[in-house]
């Protein structure tokens, strides 16, 4: 009796594991959830019967399919949040398909990455200050930011900004009060810079009146 329960207990074993790792071959399987069990555990006793053998593996496969669907997520936010892109139209659908699926995202390692991502395009508009792309994709990104069911730690990025627009501000400034038109759509440009990162723009107006109006 005992030998019998220990194979039949192997058995099962085998078939749990089998239905945990591959749920999509369930079907090629000798017996699956709903068809009955193993005739070498029939009238054994030792489990609870059909129902119970049932539920514990759709208990199983359901926690797989969850466990999963987190991994998939995840990995997809990481891949955006570490490109060049970071457009707030491409991380929204990924966050409502999170949503909808009840993932539980890595707020913190996701974090870190769009953090570390954003100083980094701040310390290049630093060192360019007239690449006007750049400019665009991190404000962009400063947008993105707001939209996330998470915190983005950008004090760092947000110190870059400052000596950007202290470093250019006062001279566009002075270009745009003479007419320069180039000098005023900079200054627009970096004044919704200040407003994403809670900053003030010096010394930015022209004739009199701040350049974004």
């Amino acid at each position: 009796m005992l030998l019998h329960r220990v194979e039949a207990d192997a058995e099962v074993v085998g078939y749990f594991f089998a239905f945990v790792s591959f749920p999509d071959q369930l079907q090629d399987f000798p017996f699956a959830v709903g068809k009955g069990v193993p005739g070498s555990l029939e009238g054994s006793g030792h489990f609870r019967g059909q129902v119970a053998l049932d539920h514990h593996i759709r208990d199983a496969r359901t926690e797989y399919l969850s466990v999963a669907a987190d991994l998939c997520l995840n990995a997809k936010l990481r891949r955006v949040l570490q490109g060049e892109g970071l457009d707030p139209e491409v991380v929204k659908p990924l966050l409502e398909e999170a949503r909808l699926a009840g993932a539980t995202l890595d707020a913190t390692a996701l974090g870190l990455l769009l953090a570390a991502n954003m100083q980094s395009l701040a310390e290049q508009l630093l060192d360019q200050p007239d690449d006007l792309s750049r400019l665009e994709r991190l404000n962009k990104a400063a947008q993105l930011v707001q939209t996330l069911p998470f915190k983005v730690n950008l004090w760092k990025t947000q110190n870059i900004c400052y000596k950007i627009l202290h470093a250019h501000c006062p001279n566009l400034s002075e270009k745009a009060s003479f007419g320069d038109q180039n000098a005023k759509d900079w200054l627009r440009h970096y004044t919704v810079l200040a407003d994403n990162f809670l900053l003030r723009v010096p010394l930015c107006t022209v004739n009199g009146h701040p350049a974004n109006g």
